[in-house]
């Protein structure tokens, strides 16, 4: 029976092991508003894999100018800056990533001219049957 009890102890000692701490990550919020209904509010969460972030302002006319994005943990970040109000809704978006860089779109050729290769005819030469 000890000998059960010894066995049992060790497995259960080598299955459980050392548990790593969660990172949970970090979070910060803001909020304002005044009786005339200008307000702020805004937030910021970052983790071990990345974060997220919004602020927004807006006035009692309906106008908004704010900001959103995302930031992955190896460092890419993408943020959209907008503004909202008589004129619509603008919005500029900026990142980092790979391949998004600024290039001359305007000369870009979408649909180049078609050329097919084809392979250059085969005639034969007439055959003409040898008399009998």
């Amino acid at each position: 029976m000890k000998a059960f009890i010894v066995l049992f102890a060790c497995v259960a000692l080598a299955r459980g092991g050392l548990v790593a701490p969660v990172l949970t990550g970090n979070s910060a919020q803001h909020r304002s508003q005044d009786i005339i209904g200008n307000y702020n509010f805004g937030y910021k969460e970052g983790h071990a894999t990345g974060g997220t972030f919004r602020q927004e302002a807006g006035d009692a006319w309906g106008n908004k100018v704010g900001s959103y994005g995302l930031q992955d943990a190896d460092g890419r970040v993408r943020t959209v800056k907008y503004v909202a109000d008589g004129h619509g809704f603008r919005a500029h978006i900026s990142t980092n990533e790979p391949g998004t860089a600024a290039g001359g779109s305007a000369a870009a050729i979408v649909n180049g001219p078609v050329v097919a290769k084809v392979a250059a005819p085969i005639i034969a030469a007439p055959a003409i049957a040898a008399p009998v």
